[in-house]
This record gives structure tokens, C-alpha cells and sequence, in this order.
């Protein structure tokens, strides 16, 4: 997968959501440290999971050559036309970091 979007911003959330939780444990919150981390993944999993799909099409669509790199930039064009940037680049921008 090529990198492409946010992991920085993901480790300083996955790092804070780990230290409440770890928190919590010190404060008798769970009953063992993996009931704690399970705590943690269920909470980071989803959104993570979200980004590393996103991240693997974008990085497939920025990667073509030949004729996918034309049809990429053709449909990158009408969509900036559109108004579909606009739609899709706020998706998702909240981030996740503790219980909902």
C-alpha cells in the first residue's frame, strides 16, 4: 500500500486513545490490560480501517500510467466541475479518539 494519506495524524490518536485507556486500567476502569486494549481497538479499528481503504484506491488511482493516467485525469476534471471535492474531502475529517 502506498502511503498516502494522514499517518501521522493517526498515530497521535491511536497514541492518545492507547493513554486513556491505559489511564482508565491505572483507575480500576477495566478489570485487565486486555480488556483495555480491546476497549482501544474497537474504538480506533473502524475509523483506521476506513483510512488504509481509502488510502489504498487513492494511491491505485494516482499510480496509473498510459491510458489510466488520461482517464484518471478526465474524471478527476468533470468531478472538480461538478462539485464532488467539495463532498468528498470532508468525509470522515473528524477524528475518532474516544468512546462515542
Amino acid at each position: 500500500m502506498i502511503t498516502m494519506m494522514a499517518t501521522f495524524a493517526q498515530a497521535i490518536q491511536d497514541a492518545y486513545c492507547l493513554a486513556r485507556k491505559l489511564e482508565a486500567l491505572n483507575n480500576g476502569e477495566y478489570k485487565s490490560l486486555e480488556e483495555a486494549l480491546q476497549a482501544y481497538e474497537s474504538i480506533r479499528k473502524p475509523p483506521t480501517s476506513a483510512i488504509m481503504q481509502s488510502s489504498r484506491l487513492i494511491g491505485w488511482v494516482e499510480t496509473q500510467a498510459g491510458f489510466g493516467s488520461l482517464c484518471r485525469d478526465i474524471a478527476l476534471w468533470f468531478a472538480g466541475k461538478i462539485g464532488v471535492p467539495k463532498q468528498v474531502f470532508v468525509n470522515g475529517a473528524i477524528p475518532r479518539i474516544d468512546d462515542p
